[in-house]
């Protein structure tokens, strides 16, 4: 009872320290720190493993995260453009290390960008041990930076240095604010040989590195580790400041960062990269089809009903022009009728030749709109004749009639919004 209650305290405290969260403890997948000696942690199994046992202990329902500890990783200035930046960074990291590395990069700064390298021989070793392309290859260095940083170890303008203990082995990582050192493995036969081969390693490591300010170890550096023993023997012999070395309460820190990471750097196999590059072109190309397509169709459904509007438009004013030239000869042949059945009546005087003489007399630049003959009792006929100009551009002149045998009144009128006349003649004599 009283061994849970510990197990259960030094759980709460590093879920205070931010080590681990609730989540973490649920192993949905398969975590492996990836080395010389392979650990593994998953629902069934927790520690060291051999690589022929390794499938034999997966949990193969269950993804499979790896931390990958033999990583190179440099800090490289490159454009955002992506076909200019991954030529710049597989030059300059290709210059220092060589062919034969399968690179991941991630932001760090403007134009400035974290570039990891495992070799290809690594990667397809890993896959044809887990014999599953489901697999995710992260760099163990990032993975602990990630972790770290959400517990408020790595500061700018300081550098932080962790030392992981899993089993035997010693890992050291340095970080600064904007930069990840690679991970290296440290001797440790005992605490006094350690602090020293911590200094030498500290100062040998430095050396090397061109970006880097020896000023900041004289403000000293903040020492994280997750081994109790390590950090009393850093503290007791004075490496460093007391109140800047961290104690970790988690023998496993890269499985709680593999749970708590969110990041696209992944190794992949160079054939898993190429099957899902085409994959993604594939659907790009279907999208492009389908758009082209949409577009096309747009625009033929647009072109066909243009065409259908000016048929209908055309078809209507071909209909409107029928009507108005049928109405035109109907009112033709009404003036004729009329005229035709006046002239066929058996007057007394020749009302035709009077209309005749009428309509002669009359100037070129003026048209009949109508007329009527009617009876005028005791008197005889009257002929009325209404005439407008030409158009509005025609000049207005003035109309004299002579009949012999009549009275003749001529009127200024507007016919159709035009200027016009309107002449009266009045005949004499019976039927």
């Amino acid at each position: 009872m009283l061994r849970k209650k510990k197990n259960l305290q030094r759980i709460l405290k590093r879920y205070q320290h931010g080590a681990v969260t609730p989540h973490a403890k649920e192993f949905k997948m398969n975590h492996i720190l990836f080395n010389n000696n392979l650990f593994l942690v998953n629902e069934s199994h927790k520690g060291f493993v051999t690589r022929g046992e390794l499938f034999n202990k997966l949990n193969h329902s269950k993804n499979t995260v790896i931390a990958l500890i033999d990583c190179e990783c440099e800090r490289i200035a490159a454009p955002s453009n992506n076909l200019i930046k991954d030529k710049l960074m597989s030059d300059e990291f290709t210059a220092k290390y060589g062919l034969g590395y399968s690179l991941q990069s991630k932001l760090v700064g403007e134009n400035l960008y974290h570039v990891f390298g495992a070799k290809e021989k690594l990667i397809s070793e890993i896959y044809g041990i887990l014999k599953n392309d489901k697999v995710k290859i992260l760099p163990y260095a990032l993975v602990i930076g990630n972790l770290l940083s959400g517990m408020g170890y790595i500061k700018k303008g300081k550098t932080t240095i962790f030392v992981d203990v899993i089993g035997e082995e010693l890992l050291i990582t340095f970080f600064e604010h904007n930069r990840i050192y690679k991970t290296r493995h440290l001797q440790y036969k005992n605490l006094e040989t350690f602090t020293s081969e911590l200094e030498r390693s500290r100062k040998d490591y430095f050396s090397t590195k061109e970006t880097y300010d020896n000023n900041s170890f004289e403000e000293g550096y903040l020492f994280v580790t997750n081994d109790e023993n390590i950090l009393n023997a850093v503290i007791k012999q004075n490496v460093t400041e007391e109140e800047n070395c961290k104690y970790i309460d988690n023998e496993f820190c890269f499985h709680d960062g593999l749970v708590n990471i969110d990041t696209d750097v992944c190794f992949r196999l160079q054939e898993v990269l190429l099957r899902e590059k085409k994959a993604i072109e594939y659907r790009l190309m279907r999208k492009r089809l389908f758009l082209a397509t949409t577009i096309a169709m747009s625009a033929f459904s647009l072109f066909m009903a243009s065409i259908l509007l000016r048929s209908g438009a055309n078809n209507a004013l071909n209909k409107t022009l029928l009507v108005e030239k049928s109405l035109n000869n109907k009112l033709r042949n009404n003036y004729r009728i009329k005229l035709y059945t006046l002239l066929e009546k058996p007057l007394s005087n020749n009302y035709g030749f009077v209309f005749h003489n009428i309509v002669e007399q009359l100037p070129n630049n003026y048209i009949v709109e109508d007329f009527n003959i009617s009876n005028v009792k005791k008197l005889g006929y009257q002929v009325d004749l209404f005439l407008h100009v030409l158009n509005s551009n025609t000049e207005y002149n003035n109309v004299d009639i002579l009949l012999s045998n009549g009275k003749v009144l001529i009127n200024d009128v507007f016919i159709k919004d035009l200027p016009g006349k309107h002449i009266m003649a009045k005949i004499v004599g019976n039927k």
